[in-house]
């Protein structure tokens, strides 16, 4: 399973837009993704269709979350888009608290009914206090060893599995994630209701997305060539 930027932007749209989605070229070979970015600018619901794309091609997805931060905060899907895709209702959703539930949940992952392809973990940063507005500062050391234990468990599940988190790009330990995570993609707020999705790897390639409810604008370059598209219907909200 290869990550392509089309895996977060599952709303519907005409074939010609969905052809020029699969013809963007894919992120380069890596297990191991971080999506971050401010408060509300669409983490949780880059993540959810992530999910949905892959459920929806057949693969085994587990997400995990803090359940208070994720009903504070409801994912804002595109118009139409939960009527056209019915795998979240099925997505496996385990709701932790800490990174020590992290640690626990990364030791017991082999124990599975079934091998994973994807472990999607939200907010990755909260798991460091009790809540969004009580948390004790972040004890680097402890967020690495997390990362070792999820990387580990991920890599014993198979080249094909991925480790996807989600987090603040602002918070202090972000460089530290930057090392384990090969690519990092970051999702900046513009303007009201419009973010900017940019793709930083260990490779000459990036990807910038600029898109608002209904409309989606993506260039890719690689290698110095600079190819651009305009997917008016794709429709992807913040």
């Amino acid at each position: 399973m290869q990550l392509h930027f089309s895996h977060f932007v599952k709303a519907p749209c005409s074939q010609e837009v969905a052809d020029q989605l699969n013809h963007l070229p894919s992120f380069p070979g890596s297990q191991y993704c971080c999506l971050s970015g401010p408060s509300r600018s669409g983490r949780t619901t880059a993540l959810l269709q992530l999910a949905s794309s892959f459920l929806g091609e057949g693969f085994s997805v587990l997400f995990v979350c803090r359940q208070d931060l994720l009903e504070q905060a409801a994912a804002c899907f595109p118009e139409h888009y939960l009527n056209s895709q019915h795998n979240l209702a099925s997505l496996p959703v385990r709701y932790l608290a800490t990174f020590a539930d992290l640690r626990k949940l990364a030791a017991c992952l082999h124990l599975l009914p079934q091998r994973l392809d994807a472990l999607l973990i939200d907010d990755f940063g909260a798991f460091a206090g009790e809540s969004q507005h009580d948390r004790r500062p972040q004890d680097s050391s402890e967020m690495m060893r997390t990362l070792a234990h999820l990387h580990e468990a991920v890599r014993q599940q198979g080249q094909d599995c991925h480790l996807i988190l989600a987090g603040n790009q602002a918070e202090k330990t972000g460089h530290l994630i930057q090392r384990w995570m090969p690519i990092m993609i970051s999702l900046q707020v513009t303007g009201w209701s419009t973010a900017r999705l940019t793709a930083l790897v260990c490779a000459p390639y990036t990807l910038w997305t600029q898109h608002t409810c209904r409309c989606l604008e993506m260039r890719s370059r690689v290698d110095s060539s600079l190819a651009g598209l305009d997917a008016s219907e794709a429709g992807w909200e913040a």
